[in-house]
């Protein structure tokens, strides 16, 4: 009957170990997981609104357009449009997205101060 209650002891006390484990696995993943989409995101919605720019849109409706695509698709972090504009040789929009120091830390505390970019360029024809 003792060794029943033994088992039940190492049973609890692996649990113990391994629930924070798989939270941080599941924590870093899910992490990974949204910047990838974030940095794809952030390529797509550059690259549609180089994209309006050259169609008959004014480049008020195009910025609009890009910023509530943007807001839809990254809820977490801060968006910019870095560059939006147009001019003779074509179309060029950059998009970033920063995170604050209380969002993302490295290890060691460090926070990472280099933001998501991306660039979309669309030369005239």
């Amino acid at each position: 009957m003792s060794s029943l209650f033994d088992q039940r002891g190492s049973a609890m006390i692996e649990t113990l170990i391994t629930a924070p484990i798989v939270a941080l696995v599941i924590s870093v993943g899910s992490s990974l997981l949204y910047l990838s989409f974030a940095k794809a995101w952030l390529a797509r919605s550059a690259r549609e609104g180089a994209v309006c720019l050259v169609t008959p849109s004014t480049q008020a409706q195009c910025r609009k357009k890009l910023e509530r695509t943007l807001e839809v698709g990254l809820p977490f972090g801060d968006i910019k449009i870095e560059k939006f504009r147009e001019d003779s040789s074509g179309t060029e929009v950059e998009t970033a997205l920063h995170f604050s120091d209380r969002w993302v830390k490295l290890s060691g505390g460090r926070a990472i101060s280099q933001p998501l970019r991306a660039r979309a360029h669309m030369p005239r024809l």
